[in-house]
This record gives structure tokens, sequence and C-alpha cells, in this order.
């Protein structure tokens, strides 16, 4: 049994089509894995205290687990808690978030004084 040029082009063309679409499909589900792994273990949590002449402020930046934000939440005695966030903040590196975070705190503390 013989194969005639017309089966054999149809055969060629299905196994391209297949592999370009096994293709896809492995590297679209390499993203998401990859994506899943990179917001489950990225973390961002840190603390600053601020002294100014008449009150000590605390800054707290800590990331929220269900999404990719972090939220800023700045306190002092005598002060109701502010609190602002960053929002898809695993697309910045940490030296935008603390940036982020210190200018957040110092124009609430500027609104407080």
């Amino acid at each position: 049994m013989y194969m005639t040029l017309e089966n054999r082009f149809k055969l060629d063309r299905f196994k391209f089509l297949f592999g370009i679409i096994l293709i896809a499909a492995l590297f679209s589900g390499y993203t998401l894995i990859m994506l899943e792994i990179d917001n489950k273990y990225w973390d961002y949590n840190t603390s600053y205290s601020v002294n100014t002449s008449n009150k000590i402020y605390n800054i707290k930046a800590k990331r929220i687990p269900e999404t990719s934000d972090v939220e800023v939440i700045v306190s002092a005695n005598g002060l109701k808690e502010k609190k602002s966030k960053i929002y898809k903040a695993n697309r910045k590196s940490s030296e935008e978030i603390t940036q982020q975070v210190i200018s957040i705190a110092n124009s609430t503390i500027a609104k407080c004084n």
C-alpha cells in the first residue's frame, strides 16, 4: 500500500498543526504555573517609625495574601489609622514599593501636622 501525494500532504499538515497546538498549550501551561508560583511566594512586609516634634508615627506595609496589592497603614497616638493601597505591587520591584510607601507616609504625616 502506498500513500498518494494528497494524503501525504494532509498528514504533514495535521502533524504540523498538532505540533503548533501542543507547543502553545505547553507554553501557556508553563506560564500560568510560573505566575501562580511567583504570586504565591512573593512577599512584602515592613514597618518604620518616624519621630516628629510632637508625635511618633508608625508606618506598616504588608502584602494582602489574596491579591497582589500592598496595604500601607500610618498610625500615631491620637490619630485615626490611615490606610492606603499600592495596587498590582507584584509587578514592581521592592525598591519601587518602598519608595511608594515612603511617599504615602510623607504625604499622610504632612496632612496631619
